[in-house]
């Protein structure tokens, strides 16, 4: 049998390959170290009222609050708990406090659905079965809708804004370095159970505070999970400052038997724009039935 030690490689201590090895190395576990999560002071720990992590989730809110209108289109892609997948365009506007519109469009191009919601009244126009809804925001729950949330769920899950006033926030942990993270769990008398979000941003950083990852439980009782990606900058209509924006969400609705999902993809957005509250106001077209919620 043939001698093959003579081919293994040998390190000794001090050669130039072994030198090389350990430098690889300590710069791979100081990589590592500067993107692993801070370790909480004891100050930060448990659930806070106030403070540097109380701030964090409090400017969250405050940057969704100052967003007071939204217009955009764009695409979608609606997972079903069958398995099956709707794939659709749609345009969108948002108006706060009260006012949503959303027209989905059908293969060929024509609006196939249709929903106002203003104040307390809907508005629903079905072209399919050409009919046209009309009755109190009370009437209308999830079931009614071509997609599983509420109006007000969709048009929030929408914007990218985090819509829940922070009564208390607790750190989950964030990271150190160019681009930091921090990782909270909210409560707010919104919301019937914690919120847990991850956002850009951390104590005592500069970084713009973005909304990345949100989970919480609808007023359904489903679980939502929503993500938000591809952030562009976007010159606001009305103030002319500039602000980032998502142009990507995706959504997980409810638990692994009834789960659904939901993938926005927006070509256009506008911000800041905000048409006459009166010109809000679906006028069917000929032919349909009318008929109450």
């Amino acid at each position: 049998m043939r001698n093959c030690s003579n081919c293994r490689v040998r390190w000794r201590v001090g050669s130039p390959g072994l030198i090389r090895l350990w430098l690889v190395l300590v710069a791979l576990v100081g990589l590592v170290a500067g993107c692993q999560s801070k370790a909480l002071p004891p100050e930060l720990r448990g659930p806070k009222t106030a403070g540097p992590v109380f701030d964090l989730a409090r400017g969250l809110y405050a940057a969704g609050q100052n967003l007071n209108s939204l217009a955009a289109r764009g695409s979608a892609l609606y997972v079903a708990p069958n398995g099956g997948r709707h794939h659709f365009q749609f345009e969108a506007i948002i108006l706060k406090p009260d006012i949503f519109l959303l027209i989905v469009f059908g293969p060929t191009g024509s609006p196939a659905f249709q929903i106002l919601l203003a104040g307390q009244r809907i508005q629903v126009l079905d072209y399919g079965q050409k009919l046209c809804l009309i009755g109190p925001r009370s009437h209308l729950g999830p079931r009614s809708l071509p997609l599983p949330l509420a109006p007000e769920e969709l048009a929030s899950v929408m914007s990218g804004v985090f819509a829940f006033a922070p009564s208390q926030v607790e750190s989950l942990g964030w990271t150190v370095g160019e681009r930091p993270k921090s990782s909270l769990k909210v409560w707010s008398d919104s919301s019937p159970a914690p919120i847990r979000l991850t956002l850009d941003g951390a104590p005592g950083s500069a970084e713009a505070l973005a909304l990345r990852r949100l989970s919480y439980q609808t007023p359904s009782g489903e679980l939502l999970e929503v993500g938000y990606d591809d952030y562009r900058a976007l010159q606001r209509r009305d103030t002319g400052e500039t602000t980032r924006f998502p142009h990507r969400v995706s959504a997980k609705i409810g638990g692994n038997r009834v789960k659904r999902s939901l993938e926005i993809r927006y070509a256009e957005v506008a911000i800041g724009v905000a048409p006459p509250r009166d010109k809000f106001v679906l006028e069917p077209p000929p032919g349909f039935a009318q008929d109450s919620l």
